[in-house]
């Protein structure tokens, strides 16, 4: 098995490219494809522009909003990690 450390040196880790074709299956995927044809159906040509515009700055702004959702959870598996590390109880030494 490689490193992960080696990994993350080399740029192989992205976690946004990560597959996620299994998504594709649930309930929450499948409402969101069939309300979002239904809506871009119900539209005229500017409103779909418009629509179109803030489609691309929401989709942006979730991509901060998850690069942020995904350090705070590594920096939580971090101090989790170098909690561990520090436990000594008196009964562990010899």
């Amino acid at each position: 098995m490689e490193s992960i450390l080696n990994h993350l040196y080399h740029g192989n880790l992205n976690e946004a490219e990560r597959r996620v074709e299994k998504l594709h299956n649930t309930e929450e995927y499948k409402k969101s494809i069939e309300f979002g044809d239904k809506l871009l159906a119900s539209l005229s040509k500017e409103q779909k522009e418009l629509f179109n515009k803030y489609f691309e700055w929401d989709s942006a702004y979730r991509g901060l909003e998850n690069e942020r959702l995904y350090i705070n959870g590594f920096k939580t598996g971090m101090q989790m990690a170098l909690e561990t590390f520090q436990f000594d109880p008196p009964w562990w030494k010899e």
